[in-house]
């Protein structure tokens, strides 16, 4: 999920046109190639909970992220150390997780830590279901 300069300049063109009262820096194409950048890594972690990467047997809703009972606690701070970007869906859902998965639906990534919709796509391509 990687997107050309002029992409990042036109989203910080239509940031500056609807939101004339920004706070922070600049929303230049850097910062918003920074800001992609971030939440596709915060998505990837969420992903993985969410599909299974966790083995502490917690359960992800979308509304609250993971719930914990107190005996799941050590296995998350275990997980944690392991997955630090996971860290921030202790007790919260990521915002964006519909529309990062639609992203990351109609990417062509192949290999082991590609998540679950891509390989439900090649798994009715191999299966000759199309």
């Amino acid at each position: 999920m990687t997107y050309p300069k002029a992409t990042y300049m036109k989203a910080a063109r239509v940031l500056a046109e609807q939101f004339q009262d920004q706070k922070g820096g600049e929303k230049n194409d850097t910062a918003c190639k920074m800001k992609f950048s971030a939440l596709k890594t915060s998505y990837h972690a969420a992903a993985d909970l969410r599909f299974g990467g966790s083995s502490s047997g917690s359960m992800w809703t979308d509304d609250g992220g993971l719930a914990w009972t107190i005996a799941q606690l050590s296995a998350w701070v275990g997980y944690v150390k392991s997955h630090p970007h996971a860290k921030q869906f202790q007790n919260k859902r990521f915002l964006h997780f519909t529309i990062f998965n639609l992203l990351a639906a109609s990417s062509t990534a192949k290999g082991i830590h590609v998540h679950w919709i891509q390989r439900q796509k090649a798994g009715s391509t191999l299966s000759g279901t199309n």
